[in-house]
């Protein structure tokens, strides 16, 4: 009986550690202890001239490591990290100062790779409380086709409901992005208002998902979009244009199997689609969506057709050099060929006659411009409102609307 107790406490503290294990580097590590200890490499590597460039470069980042500046702190520990590593390794661990330095470095860099996840998770639930009290929420990993920026995804049950509404959030532009460390403090820059606005601009006039902005600072902000396919009796269909130009159904015919194409081949909601992303992307001087085809989707209604689209994700190049667009659009020169065109691309925008290209924006643009122009005011609104809390530099985002508005007078003045 005793034996089987003996296994039951170990099979128990088994379980313990196993839930206590994502929780271990949710707690910052001592850095004056490791200050002390760095401060004790040294002391015994000074006196060695091979060891001098390690010396310096260990003097230089010691008062940072023991600085209360985090982005400070994770620059000395891959900085340490990174002199010790050239060292050759002892066997006699006990005795050298070196060796239990590098071991404690190994937890302190977990910490800073776990400590944006954390982070942002923690905004998160904050601030998704808020909106859906008494709601359980979980994240998930970002998708790793989902783009360069640091994320999660949340799952969000709100209480009595069956069916879990999902938001995609990530770093903004110029924040932390998933292929570097993510710490608190990397990203190079503040948010940027101006893509704070295309946000709320797609959002207002219905060309993109519902949106929500949460942050510690400037810095560390983060963007959360909902998934476009949510209803709430449940998922809406969706289609990604790799899905659409490889379903005979969904695009009218298989392209691929024509040459020249015609318009005939192709769903006209394709057509559309692509001309108002060409249009929008010149207007608010955007790439990234007609070379991405992750960042915009196809909705379909309820008979499975192609009736709607929505703009996910951008970059905002915010270069605010006018130019003739209605020209360059009649031209069919491209907005945005940092990849290889696609045939149906290509022809939808460049191919076709002129007079056909422009009287589809007639008809598909004209009808919004008012609604554009009451999304650009209010998305403006939103923006500006931020400045309260956040510190951020508005004086570029006043001028990015008077040239966004300064071009979308121009190309409806151009249409007719």
């Amino acid at each position: 009986m005793n034996a089987l107790n003996m296994v039951l406490q170990k099979i128990y503290v088994l379980i313990a550690l196993f839930f206590l294990i994502p929780f271990v580097h949710a707690f910052p590590p001592d850095f004056g202890a490791l200050g002390a200890r760095t401060r004790a490499v040294i002391e015994w590597l000074e006196g060695d001239p091979s060891k001098a460039r390690a010396v310096q470069t260990l003097k230089a980042n010691v008062d940072n490591l023991i600085s209360s500046d985090q982005a400070k702190q994770k620059h000395a520990v891959s900085a340490i990290q990174t002199i010790l590593s050239k060292f050759p390794k002892s066997k006699s661990a006990g005795d050298n100062p070196v060796e239990t330095l590098i071991d404690d470095l190994r937890d302190t860099i977990m910490f800073f790779k776990n400590l944006p996840s954390e982070t942002l998770q923690m905004r998160a639930r904050e601030y998704f409380s808020g909106i859906f009290p008494e709601s359980k929420i979980e994240f998930l990993d970002k998708p790793r086709e989902a783009g360069a920026q640091f994320g999660k995804t949340a799952q969000i049950l709100p209480e009595g409901e069956e069916n879990p509404i999902v938001y995609y959030i990530k770093t903004h532009q110029h924040g932390s992005t998933s292929q570097g460390s993510g710490s608190r403090g990397s990203a190079s820059n503040p948010v940027s208002p101006i893509e704070l606005f295309v946000y709320k601009f797609l959002q207002h006039s219905g060309l993109g998902p519902e949106v929500h902005f949460f942050w510690d600072d400037e810095t560390n902000f983060y963007i959360a979009t909902k998934d476009v396919s949510y209803t709430e009796t449940g998922k809406a269909k969706i289609y990604s244009y790799d899905t659409v130009k490889s379903t005979p159904e969904l695009l009218g015919i298989n392209c691929s199997n024509f040459a020249p194409l015609i318009d005939n081949h192709i769903n006209p909601k394709v057509m559309e689609g692509f001309v108002l992303i060409d249009i929008i992307s010149r207007i608010f001087d955007l790439t990234d969506i007609l070379t991405n085809y992750g960042n915009f989707f196809f909705i379909a209604d309820v008979s499975g057709s192609i009736s709607d689209l929505k703009i996910i994700d951008f970059i905002v190049l915010d270069t605010m050099i006018l130019k003739d667009l209605f020209k360059e659009f009649s031209d069919g020169t491209e907005v945005d060929s940092r990849r290889p065109n696609t045939p149906i691309k290509k022809y939808i925008l460049a191919k076709r006659a002129s007079d056909t290209r422009i009287e589809e924006a007639k008809r598909v643009f004209i009808p919004m411009v008012d609604n554009i122009f009451q999304a650009i005011q209010r998305a403006f609104d939103d923006v500006i409102c931020l400045n309260e809390r956040i510190r951020v530099d508005m004086g570029p985002l006043g001028q990015y609307k008077e040239f966004v508005e300064t071009n979308l007078h121009a190309f409806a003045k151009g249409l007719g």
